[in-house]
């Protein structure tokens, strides 16, 4: 079914997201592209605690880049993600 297909494409993307803050240099902005886009995926096959969660997550890359006192933005966020686990 298109929930299924849509559910599988979240997944992957949100790996691919994570897959760019893991990269060196960090690729912060290919991140937050990748996890709003799962969140639009996770939204259209109907997880939506999934959804929010990923649309958060891309949000606070744009919040924490304005801020230009966070020099290194992907440790931030992997450690925000380990204490919402």
């Amino acid at each position: 079914t298109h929930e299924m297909k849509d559910l599988r494409s979240a997944l992957l993307l949100e790996q691919a997201a994570y897959c760019y803050l893991m990269c060196n240099p960090t690729l912060v902005r290919k991140y937050a592209f990748h996890i709003i886009l799962s969140g639009y995926r996770f939204s259209k096959s109907g997880q939506k605690k999934h959804s929010s969660r990923a649309y958060r997550q891309g949000f606070q890359v744009r919040h924490f880049l304005k801020l230009s006192q966070f020099k290194n933005v992907a440790t931030l966020l992997l450690t925000s993600s380990k204490v919402e686990k």
